[in-house]
């Protein structure tokens, strides 16, 4: 290999100053280690870990080279699809802060605010109230509760596919759909309190 380009590396891959280190390196007598784009007989092309060490004779003059050559296309090919799932994962991470980020403040502090009104009004005005009104409100103010449950069911659901990576649907249905029924069926009991009125015009 001495004063010659080494076969090895004639991928088409590396630029010029690449094989000026490696020659300024082996024939100062110091070790060439790097990962290179090798070219197989066939044509094809992988990736390789390639050490090149000089060996010396009499007088500490280098004599000649010994290359050796481990073929990793499969290593570097795992790493890469670990750098495409990590920059994913990171993606989705930062979408699902900004989707927790809407929850908790676009979203849990209407609800807050409502709910907070909803306790106050009644204390306050119980005696001008008729019965039903009140039971009404008492409705209301549950179901922002429940709401306002759900809501925190849904950060919990960031929460756990944040740290997981992942969400089970049973985790889903647990966090979601508790509150969710709940708050259906006291709608239906409400809807279903009304009489109904026939008016002639």
């Amino acid at each position: 290999m001495l004063g010659k380009t080494p076969r090895i590396l004639k991928s088409g891959k590396h630029q010029l100053e690449f094989y000026r280190t490696l020659w300024k390196t082996i024939l100062a007598g110091k070790v060439f280690r790097t990962t290179i784009i090798n070219k197989k007989k066939n044509g094809e092309l992988y990736h390789a870990e390639q050490t090149i060490t000089p060996v010396k004779g009499f007088h500490d003059r280098i004599t000649h080279f010994v290359s050796v050559i481990r073929d990793v296309t499969d290593r570097i090919g795992t790493e890469e699809e670990l750098r495409c799932v990590t920059a994913e994962l990171a993606r989705s991470n930062h979408e699902l802060d900004q989707f927790a980020s809407l929850i908790a403040h676009d979203l849990r502090e209407p609800v807050r605010t409502a709910l907070g009104f909803a306790q106050l009004f009644v204390p306050r005005h119980q005696e001008k109230l008729a019965a039903e009104a009140t039971e009404f409100l008492g409705y209301i103010a549950a179901d922002l509760t429940r709401m306002d449950q759900m809501i925190s069911g849904l950060l919990e659901l960031c929460r756990v596919v944040r740290a997981e990576g992942r969400l089970s649907r049973q985790t889903a249905q647990l966090l979601v759909s508790r509150p969710y029924r709940s708050s259906v069926q006291r709608s239906r009991k409400v809807v279903g309190s009304f009489t109904t009125t026939a008016c002639q015009l």
